[in-house]
């Protein structure tokens, strides 16, 4: 859906609806829906309905100067022409039920029933925030952002809400938006809402969740189950347990209407707070090393304790079933022994073309910049040593210029980019120094990825894992490298140390067996 669909004619009266007791999220991504038909001439109000008027202290904030967003709280609603929905979906248990004369829908969920969903809908339920999606939709038509602050930075904290203090911001789109509107928001403004965000009872359900947690003496972990409350209070809860001698990592959750909510914690390079998010809920975990989130669908008819049980022994299983690789000694714990690959299959590079960025040359030396793709981020400091490869799927990672240069020979042709490899999110790269984001193809454009093709000299050991493995390798140490069942653990046919893991669609495409 794009946003000038609202426009039609026949929408002379058009309500955009929150979900009852709307958080921060709900009300920025309503008000920048609200001011885009407000500048576009249209009879627009902004409502939400529910048992409760907003009672929240940060929440109360947002209405007030310097945003003065009109939202109002309904019991009632007189039929318009048009009604949008925003961060919920009509029909849920936690939309008021109003009616109207056509329905629209911009969200971030799940959605639990397709049969109601309105032709008019924009729905990304990868996205950590609906303001996300708005900030999107409204860049793509042509909002004046710089003249409008108070958007900007209403967009940003529903952003910094719904992704627990951003600790737990994985989509690319959501760090994209966080990176172009830093610059135009009221960091005051920013500071006095953080400030805000907790009542005494929000404090009250912390107390109760932190002196009733399960905790495994084997692994080191703790769940901790909060009851029903603002999800940003579980990030509360997880760090205060992460200062328990002990505890390696925490997870924190709550049951919402359709599922559980939950916050990942982790102090340990074992093992990254994402890893656990994405192993709980795969289709929605996310988060970075250290702190992750992520959403659980859960039956509503499931008892808690049936709950609490699957986040306790999933943690658990996730341990059992993980094996863990050290590539070098000092790692401060007994490694488990490296498997030996010198008599598993050999394979060499096919000789498909790809590409390369020399990372002064594109952006200049010196300088901080993030390659952003959909499998996270990786922060380079460009000069004369750091290429960026550019690879068959357009998948982008960083290398040193003299493994390049033995590894890969050049080849005198433009380098061909592949349009349409990205149903979701392109990989781009941020300079975050005149804080402009680049995409792969407007990099192709200007003539900064050339075309490269591996060398034949170069072969690896390799063998198919059927079981998770993390391996620590040698040049990227406190870290390691993920691979699930179907991935290949591989290995330099001249290094046997030199342990790492290639993803199965990229290995399938690139290497060949050497008969």
């Amino acid at each position: 859906m794009k946003l000038k669909e609202l426009l039609k004619p026949e929408y002379e009266n058009i309500v955009i609806q929150c979900h009852n007791d709307p958080d921060a999220d709900a009300i920025a991504s309503g008000y920048g829906v609200y001011l885009y038909l407000k500048e576009h001439g249209r009879n627009v109000r902004l409502i939400y309905g529910g048992k409760f008027a907003i009672q929240k202290p940060n929440l109360l904030l947002l209405l007030e100067k310097p945003f003065q967003i009109p939202i109002e709280y309904v019991t009632s609603l007189e039929e318009p022409d048009l009604l949008l929905t925003i961060d919920c979906q009509h029909g849920e248990r936690n939309v008021q039920d109003f009616q109207a004369k056509a329905y629209a829908v911009i969200d971030h969920h799940k959605v639990s029933k397709p049969e109601n969903l309105p032709p008019l809908r924009e729905i990304r339920d990868s996205y950590g925030a609906c303001s996300t999606i708005v900030w999107d939709m409204l860049t793509e038509a042509g909002f004046d952002f710089s003249a409008h602050c108070e958007l900007s930075t209403a967009l940003y904290y529903g952003l910094y809400m719904d992704t627990n203090k951003m600790d737990e911001i994985y989509h690319p789109m959501d760090k994209t938006m966080r990176d172009q509107l830093e610059s135009n928001i009221d960091q005051n403004t920013i500071i006095l809402l953080k400030n805000s965000n907790l009542s005494f009872q929000d404090l009250k359900i912390a107390v109760q969740a932190l002196t009733a947690y399960d905790y495994s003496t084997e692994y080191h972990f703790a769940i901790a189950e909060a009851q029903r409350c603002d999800p940003n209070i579980l990030g509360v809860i997880s760090d205060t347990l992460m200062e328990v001698d002990k505890v390696d990592i925490c997870i924190a959750y709550c049951m919402l209407n359709d599922g559980a909510k939950f916050s990942v914690r982790s102090c340990t390079e074992k093992t990254q707070a994402i890893d656990i998010a994405k192993f709980l809920a795969p289709n929605s975990g996310g988060g970075h090393a250290r702190k992750a989130g992520g959403f659980l669908p859960v039956d509503s008819g499931k008892p808690d304790a049936v709950v609490r049980r699957f986040f306790y022994t999933r943690t658990e299983e996730y341990f059992l079933n993980t094996d863990v690789i050290y590539t070098y000694s000092d790692n401060g714990s007994a490694p488990c022994q490296m498997p030996d690959l010198s008599d598993t299959p050999l394979y060499r590079k096919k000789p498909v073309e790809v590409g390369y960025i020399v990372t002064s040359d594109a952006f200049g030396p010196g300088k901080n910049i993030t390659v952003r793709m959909l499998e996270g981020d990786v922060n380079i400091t460009t000069n004369d040593d750091i290429y960026i490869m550019v690879g068959v799927k357009s998948e982008i990672y960083p290398i040193k210029a003299a493994k390049f240069q033995k590894t890969y020979r050049l080849l005198q042709k433009p380098y061909q980019f592949q349009k349409g490899n990205y149903p979701e999110y392109a990989p781009t790269v941020h300079d975050s120094s005149i804080g402009e984001s680049r995409t792969l193809e407007s990099l192709a454009e200007k003539g900064y990825i050339r075309s490269c093709s591996p060398c034949d000299t170069s072969r690896i050991h390799a063998k198919k894992l059927h079981n998770r493995t993390k391996v620590f390798t040698q040049w990227e140490k406190g870290t390691y490298m993920l691979g699930l069942e179907g991935d290949y653990l591989a290995a330099r046919e001249d290094d046997l140390s030199d342990m790492y893991i290639i993803k199965e669609d990229i290995f399938e495409l690139t290497y060949e067996e050497v008969k």
